[in-house]
């Protein structure tokens, strides 16, 4: 589950996705959707909550 994390973290930080998508919860989805194909194992909601944080984050410092 960490190296997916650290994958999906990388995709976060491309700013051509940051242009494409404006918010936290679709970038995350799209992230996680492309990287685990399914959404509905437990565990990829915790990634997503954490890619949320990530972005959130990220925005404010923009």
């Amino acid at each position: 589950m960490e190296r997916v994390l650290s994958e999906c973290e990388r995709a976060l930080y491309d700013e051509r996705e940051m242009e494409k998508v404006g918010n936290c919860s679709g970038v995350s989805r799209a992230i996680v959707r492309g990287y685990l194909g399914d959404l509905n194992e437990p565990w990829t909601k915790e990634i997503e909550w954490k890619l949320m944080e990530i972005w959130q984050k990220q925005r404010k410092s923009l």
